[in-house]
């Protein structure tokens, strides 16, 4: 018709070519075109088992249908009385809310509290009307793939291990089985390797002089001599550093009422006139480590404030670029091992368990080159001795004949030459111990 646009064809719906589609699934076409598909239980099953809408995603069908079959089945589940009733709707953002106000919220550090709260409230943007008892490991796993594949690794190890913590209390509670967060075999990402030179160290506290950042070029240094986590450098205070050289603080990491919480370190001989020289300015009291404006550094503003050094210090030193400031912690083992130092003692200076425990080992103990030459190099020929064997018979402790049994017994504590002996000659009494030929003769 003259004067009037022609109607255009409706799109199709992303649900149009699924056949059966799952009960309960909606679909709508918004203004913009877009269509938005969500799962919705009826009034009676909202009233009476708490259930909410929860929204699907129109690009990930198979995914979604999925998940809208798992609802159902938690629908019927609640029918035939396997759930238990709950007008309130035990949602994910419920649980977390509950999360927030346990006492195990209250015990984590401040800067956890902080990382676990920006993180929550970006899941309850995607899950947040999810009823927790929802979650399945195929639902789990399937976010973490997206996750991996939009945002990297990192992150998506990051929000399933936050969501897992959530789950986890959820389980404690009561309101899941099982937290189906984990063992999801999601990718560790390697310990980081990453070793800094000293020419290296000194183009940064270069930077940092150049950018007028004293704070920042004494916390590098700091972090450098002293191997101490980020944490605990921000929060070192001037009079924590006594007039004998030491450097009393609480770890922020080691558990409350461990060996390890008190650290008393001395401090490093050229680290020692950059402390001096704080202590003086400060007049012996305040933060060590401040920020350009003389307050204390706030951990982001530290990040960026480090982030301009390392990107001034790459100009003449590229490879700087991939610095972080936790390497500056691994270096130090790195260099304290070159120096002489056993694992314990370095374990002992960072106040971890890096001597015992293997990841911890493999991200504090990198491969040397310089030490697997020192190794190569300390395999000697044994020296034959006048009038000695090169490989002594084992000594008795006392040279008197005795039974067999009892002197491979004594030349051998753990059994396997003496095992070895009586299943190739299957007798007991096979002999007495000569003491002046070392061997066992017939008797």
């Amino acid at each position: 018709m003259k004067g009037r646009a022609a109607k255009s064809k409706p799109e199709a719906g992303p649900l149009d070519d699924i056949e059966p589609v799952p009960a309960r699934v909606r679909q709508r076409q918004r203004a913009d075109e877009s269509w938005r598909l969500w799962w919705e239980p009826t009034k009676a099953e909202r009233e009476a088992f708490g259930f909410e809408a929860v929204p699907l995603d129109p690009h990930r069908l198979t995914w979604s249908m999925r998940q809208a079959t798992a609802l159902n089945r938690k629908v019927d589940d609640a029918r035939n009385g396997i759930t238990v009733r709950d007008r309130g709707g035990r949602t994910f953002s419920r649980l977390a809310a509950e999360y927030r106000r346990s006492p195990l919220w209250t015990k984590l550090r401040e800067a956890t509290r902080r990382d676990y709260d920006a993180t929550l409230r970006r899941i309850e943007k995607k899950w947040g009307a999810t009823q927790a008892a929802a979650f399945t490991k195929p639902i789990l796993r399937e976010w973490y793939e997206t996750l991996y594949r939009e945002n990297g690794k990192w992150i998506a190890q990051h929000d399933i291990r936050v969501m897992s913590v959530v789950l986890g209390y959820g389980e404690l509670r009561g309101w899941i089985a099982a937290n189906p967060a984990v063992r999801l075999r999601m990718e560790t990402p390697p310990p980081r390797d990453r070793v800094l030179s000293w020419e290296e160290f000194d183009a940064l506290c270069a930077a940092a002089e150049d950018l007028g950042l004293a704070g920042m070029r004494l916390a590098i240094a700091v972090a450098w001599y002293q191997g101490q986590r980020q944490a605990d450098v921000l929060a070192a205070r001037v009079e924590n550093f006594g007039p004998d050289g030491m450097w009393r603080f609480l770890r922020s990491k080691a558990k409350q009422g461990s060996k390890q919480k008190a650290a008393v370190l001395p401090v490093h001989s050229e680290l020692a006139p950059l402390i001096e020289a704080r202590r003086a300015e400060a007049k012996g009291e305040g933060p060590l480590i401040l920020n350009a404006e003389g307050a204390a550094y706030l951990p982001d503003n530290f990040r960026t404030h480090f982030a301009k050094v390392r990107a001034r210090a790459a100009r003449t030193m590229p490879p700087i670029k991939d610095v972080q400031f936790r390497d500056l912690r691994r270096s130090w083992a790195w260099w304290a091992r070159e120096g002489g130092a056993s694992d314990r003692d370095r374990a002992d200076g960072m106040g971890n368990q890096s001597d015992k425990d293997v990841r911890l080992g493999i991200t504090y103990n990198p491969a040397s080159q310089a030490g697997a030459g020192r190794a190569v190099e300390a395999m000697r020929r044994p020296v034959r001795r006048e009038g000695r064997p090169m490989e002594p018979t084992p000594r008795l402790a006392r040279y008197r004949p005795m039974h067999a049994r009892q002197a491979f017994k004594a030349a051998y504590p753990h059994g396997s030459a003496w095992a070895e002996m009586r299943s190739s000659l299957r007798v007991q009494n096979i002999g007495k111990y000569n003491r002046e030929s070392g061997r066992i003769t017939n008797p």
